[in-house]
């Protein structure tokens, strides 16, 4: 018996640019921190994103630390997730186990949060993921931060 792959709807596509590719980190700063997208785009490209590419996942934690977002950790054994525990983050690791994007969208029902998974950053909202696609549910976590 095959497992039933849950994916997760977007509740609404959120902020974004229709010029502009490779953007998830832009636009998940945006919605998360209810700031507009020209601004949040500012902002990682101070941290290092070029114009229509992606950016590091260092660098992007860079930028959700440094705009005022708090993570809550680094979740599991991924090569992303050990580049992101090579940073101190608070004096801290914040190192935690594997956890799924459904599980973190039941953990966190209240509240936004930028969600790090594998090759792709989304927002988290009440519960809810704001995107630009279906996201997996058993997408891996590298890291969560939350606004304020």
């Amino acid at each position: 018996m095959s497992k039933v792959k849950v994916m997760l709807d977007p509740v609404s596509y959120g902020q974004f640019r229709g010029d502009e590719t490779k953007d998830c980190t832009v636009r998940a700063l945006a919605n998360a921190a209810g700031i507009p997208y020209d601004l949040a785009h500012a902002h990682m490209k101070a941290k290092g994103r070029p114009h229509k590419e992606g950016m590091a996942v260092t660098q992007a934690h860079s930028g959700f630390i440094s705009y005022g977002l708090q993570c809550l950790g680094i979740y599991g054994k991924t090569a992303t997730a050990k580049a992101l525990r090579s940073l101190t983050i608070e004096g801290k690791t914040h190192t935690r186990p594997g956890m799924t994007l459904l599980r973190a969208c039941k953990l966190y029902p209240k509240g936004s949060y930028v969600i790090l998974i594998r090759g792709h950053a989304t927002a988290l909202i009440d519960g809810q993921i704001v995107d630009s696609h279906p996201q997996s549910g058993a997408a891996s976590v590298v890291a969560i931060y939350r606004k304020g």
